[in-house]
C-alpha cells in the first residue's frame, strides 16, 4: 500500500498515528530497523539509502508479502515504484496520474493480492472547498496543499475531484490525454469558475488570484531568462539570488558529524533546511547547542530549534 500526502506534516502525522497503532507490525516501511517514511527532508545521505529501500522494498523486484509505505511528492519521481492500492490527498490531475503511475507497473504473472487484480486508488477529497476558499483569500495556505504555495489552482483541483466524482474506473494510460485535459484546459476551467462563482462569488476571487500569480511567475522567468545572442562577458546576474524554484530560499547548514536515526548511514554533515521554516534566519546562521541523542539529533539555529530523528527533519 502507498500512501501520498501533499504535505510533509501531513505525511508525518499519518506515520505518527500508524506507528502509534501498530508500532511493531511487520509490514511497516523500514530503514535497518526503524520505522519511517519518504519525503524530502531527510539529509541526503539517508535519502539515497531511503530511495534503495523502496524500490527494494515495493519495486520490481519486490519481495512478497505485504507493505505500507508512507511518504510525499517525492515518491512521484523517479522511483520504480509497483503498488496495488494507492491512498492520496487530492491533487491536480496530472499529478494525481503520476501517482496514479506508481501502481501496477510491472507484470507479475497474477502474483497480486487477492482482489487487486486491477489496481485501486482511494482519493481523499474534501467535502467542499471553503476552508480552502477563506485561506486562499486572505492569502495563506490552504489545508492539505489544497490552494496556496503547494497546488495553488483550486479551480483545477475542483475539475480534479468533479472528474472523480463518487468513483471511476480508469484506464491508464490511454485515458491520460482526456484526463488531463478536463481537468487543465483554460476553456474548460474556465467554465467550472463561472458555474461555481455563480455559488460562492469568492471563486471569481480566486481564480484572478491564480491568473496574477501565474503572470507574475511569467515576468519573473522573463527577466531571468538568458539572451544567447548576448556575449557571455557582459550578461550579469546576481548569484546570491540564484535559486532552482520560484520563490524558494532554502539554506544548507554545516554540521560537526552527527549520528543519524539510521544505524547503517554514514555521519551527517550537511542539513538542508526548506524556507518557510526559517523565515527571518539569516542565510550564514551557524547551528548550536547541537545535542546527540540516541535516535538522533537536534539543534539551533537562531531562535529555531529543529531535531532529526526517523521522521526526518522538524522545526519544534
Amino acid at each position: 500500500m502507498l500512501i501520498v500526502r501533499n504535505l510533509v506534516r501531513d505525511a508525518v502525522a499519518t506515520a505518527c498515528a500508524l506507528h502509534v497503532l501498530a508500532p511493531d507490525h511487520p509490514a511497516l516501511f523500514r530503514l535497518d530497523g526503524v520505522a519511517t517514511l519518504h519525503h524530502g527532508r531527510f539529509a541526503r545521505v539517508d535519502r539515497r539509502r531511503l530511495d534503495g529501500a523502496v524500490e527494494r522494498e515495493i519495486g520490481h523486484e519486490r519481495p512478497a508479502g505485504p507493505l505500507v509505505l508512507i511518504g510525499t511528492q517525492t515518491l512521484e519521481q523517479s522511483l520504480d515504484i509497483d503498488a496495488d492500492l494507492l491512498i492520496t490527498d487530492l491533487a491536480p490531475m496530472d499529478v494525481l496520474l503520476q501517482r496514479i503511475g506508481r501502481l501496477h507497473r510491472h507484470d507479475r504473472d497474477g502474483q497480486r493480492p487477492k482482489g487487486f487484480d486491477a489496481a485501486k486508488a482511494i482519493v481523499l477529497t474534501p467535502f467542499d472547498f471553503d476552508a480552502s476558499l477563506a485561506a486562499v483569500t486572505r492569502d495563506r495556505n490552504g489545508p492539505h496543499g489544497l490552494g496556496g504555495l503547494v497546488y495553488g489552482n483550486l479551480v483545477s483541483l475542483a475539475a480534479t475531484r468533479e472528474r472523480i466524482g463518487g468513483g471511476a474506473a480508469w484506464t491508464i494510460p490511454s485515458m491520460n490525454r482526456e484526463l488531463v485535459e478536463a481537468a487543465t484546459h483554460p476553456v474548460t476551467l474556465e467554465a467550472l469558475k463561472d458555474r461555481l462563482a455563480s455559488r460562492d462569488e469568492r471563486w471569481e476571487e480566486i481564480w484572478r488570484k491564480t491568473l496574477g500569480t501565474r503572470y507574475a511567475q511569467g515576468q519573473a522567468a522573463d527577466l531571468a531568462t538568458i539572451d544567447w545572442k548576448q556575449p557571455v562577458s557582459d550578461f550579469r546576474i546576481a548569484e546570491d539570488c540564484i535559486g532552482t524554484r520560484l520563490g524558494l530560499g532554502d539554506i544548507e547548514i554545516a554540521l560537526p558529524p552527527q549520528r543519524g536515526p539510521f544505524s547503517n548511514s554514514p555521519p551527517i554533515e550537511r542539513i538542508v533546511i526548506p524556507a518557510h521554516l526559517i523565515g527571518g534566519v539569516r542565510a550564514d546562521a551557524e547551528p548550536v547547542d547541537i545535542l546527540q541523542e540516541d535516535d538522533g539529533f537536534s539543534f539551533r539555529l537562531s531562535d529555531r530549534t529543529f531535531s532529526y530523528r526517523r521522521y526526518g527533519l522538524e522545526r519544534v
